[in-house]
């Protein structure tokens, strides 16, 4: 009888224990459930007396979709544009901001406050890429006179960088895997990095004193 009583204190201590953990694992999934997935993101302003602010934020995929979306909606406005002016794009981007109040809202918010010139190039830029970095820290590009930028096609919406010339009266456009050159960069500049060798996100849209880039294969 005694060794039977000691089996079952046994049998529903090992029970407890077996709800205990059952019950914890519930927890987690249920909080990993409510909580989305968050991806880190680096947002740098550069202003035209050299000094730059950086941010560091945590958004959603779902943020990070609809930020995509916003500016690919904002490049097929400019590219529809004859001869888009500083004006022009400027108008483009408060008409989408009239419908955002968030993470797009304070991207464009801070482009509307720079200064755009006749005299520099304007771009505006988004997509994907290797991150060759191994430091990670993309800001490190952009606070030389000079940056490079890289895509491949690996994101959802196809990688595409708009270079408007006013003085040249000139519009070019890149799509795919590209790569670009420019100096003096003055804009908005964010970077998603998923680590060495990952694929990132860019995007960046400002002025440039000279830029210039080209995609593979080239157009015919």
């Amino acid at each position: 009888m005694v060794m039977k009583r000691k089996c079952m204190a046994i049998f529903v201590i090992m029970l407890l224990l077996a709800l205990s953990v059952s019950i914890a694992e519930a927890s987690e999934v249920s909080a990993n459930e409510q909580t989305p997935e968050t991806v880190s993101v680096e947002l740098t302003a550069l202003n035209s007396d050299g000094t730059q602010t950086t941010e560091n934020l945590q958004i959603t995929q779902e943020q990070l979709a609809k930020l995509e979306n916003a500016i690919s909606t904002i490049m097929d406005q400019i590219q529809s544009t004859d001869n888009p002016d500083g004006n022009i794009i400027r108008d483009i981007i408060e008409k989408i901001l009239e419908n955002e109040n968030s993470l797009i809202a304070r991207i464009l918010g801070i482009f509307t406050t720079l200064k755009l010139s006749r005299n520099r190039g304007f771009v505006i830029s988004s997509g994907h890429g290797i991150d060759y970095n191994p430091l990670n820290k993309i800001s490190f590009r952009i606070r030389k006179k000079a940056a490079i930028w890289h895509y491949n096609s690996n994101g959802i919406i196809d990688s595409r960088t708009i270079i408007v010339k006013p003085l040249a009266l000139n519009m070019r456009i890149l799509r795919g895997t590209q790569i670009g050159f420019m100096t003096n960069f003055i804009g908005v500049y964010l970077s998603i990095s998923q680590g060495f060798l990952k694929n990132s996100y860019t995007l960046f849209m400002g002025t440039a004193r000279h830029i210039n880039g080209i995609q593979f294969p080239s157009p015919t």
